[in-house]
């Protein structure tokens, strides 16, 4: 089992049952199957991308959630090719930092793309913003109908509550990406629907 499994599966069982779902509930608001879920919290199994996103719209969570180990509050130094890999993407993904800005949660992600690589990334909840800034090589960028073309030190920002992707067609590339979380992000999920009564609510 990878530590990244295990965190993952840790993760979701502890915002199931802080939300009130059982794996029944889970499996029907993200399209999983409950042996999906069980194998997934045991942390013996590794989640596709496609799979944290359900989850984590399904949980009223973000990636950062279900990737990261619980904060402390001790100065915090990531080295090179540390923190959370995000497992399932076509690039290489790392989750840097997450902290809170007001009512918003920000997650920085350290991105590494092979030559001839694209990621294409499913809508996110409305109000979530992406934040990209090429550190090396030429990377492609955006909504999948408004691709821009970035170069080094290039920026750019778009809403990401649709279908978007991140492509290195003519060599390797790095950027980081900042996601921006609002406030509604949480609770608006089905875990923020009324938790059914009794035993069986959790499991």
């Amino acid at each position: 089992m990878s530590a990244v499994a295990q965190t993952v599966g840790a993760n979701v069982r502890r915002l199931r049952l802080a939300r009130g779902l059982s794996l029944v509930d889970l499996g029907r608001h993200a399209g999983l199957a409950k042996g999906t879920l069980t194998q997934l919290e045991a942390g013996r199994a590794n989640p596709t991308i496609d799979t944290l996103h359900a989850l984590s719209r399904a949980l009223g969570a973000t990636l950062g959630d279900l990737v990261s180990e619980p904060p402390n509050t001790e100065p915090r130094v990531v080295r090179a090719d540390e923190g959370p890999l995000v497992p399932g993407w076509n690039m290489e993904a790392r989750l840097i930092e997450r902290s809170h800005v007001g009512s918003a949660i920000l997650e920085l992600y350290g991105m590494r793309l092979a030559a001839g690589s694209v990621q294409h990334s499913p809508a996110h909840a409305p109000g979530v913003v992406e934040q990209l800034y090429v550190l090396s090589g030429q990377i492609e960028a955006g909504p999948e109908e408004a691709i821009v073309a970035l170069d080094v030190h290039d920026f750019v920002r778009f809403d990401a509550d649709r279908p978007h992707r991140y492509a290195a067609p003519d060599g390797p590339a790095s950027a980081l990406l900042l996601m921006i979380f609002p406030a509604l992000q949480r609770g608006t999920g089905p875990a923020a629907e009324p938790a059914a009564s009794g035993a069986g609510a959790a499991e």
